[in-house]
């Protein structure tokens, strides 16, 4: 890899699968846990009926309370401090170094800033000479 070139690409990269982890809800003090959440089942469509099925049969493992609508639609009113759906979305900084990247290569904390500022420093030269 040539360093030395006018046009670098610079880059810190801190990667999900080697700089965080999986979090619970409340670590990451996600709103849902927090607060709740409501879900509006509408029973006439099939989705709505998976829903209320899925919730009813207990597999959810959450507790809930259920006020069925006059249109057919079942509001299911999860209370707080209980994992949320998106559970598996939450994730939490290792608190890591970043990854130091040149053109995509993965390089050194000392090298990086070293060929960042010689590099820095003759564009800067070269601006000044035209």
């Amino acid at each position: 890899m040539d360093l030395n070139q006018k046009d670098n690409k610079y880059g810190l990269h801190t990667p999900v699968l080697s700089h965080r982890r999986p979090a619970t809800c409340k670590e990451v003090e996600c709103e849902s846990w927090r607060e709740g959440w409501r879900i509006l089942a509408d029973t006439r469509t099939e989705l709505g009926q998976d829903q209320r099925d899925y919730f009813v049969s207990g597999k959810s493992q959450r507790h809930f309370t259920q006020l069925t609508l006059e249109d057919g639609k079942i509001l299911f009113t999860f209370a707080p401090g209980q994992p949320c759906f998106k559970r598996g979305e939450h994730t939490i900084s290792l608190e890591k170094a970043p990854d130091y990247r040149i053109n995509g290569g993965l390089v050194g904390h000392t090298e990086f800033v070293d060929t960042y500022n010689e590099n820095a420093y003759q564009n800067n030269q070269q601006r000044k000479t035209g």
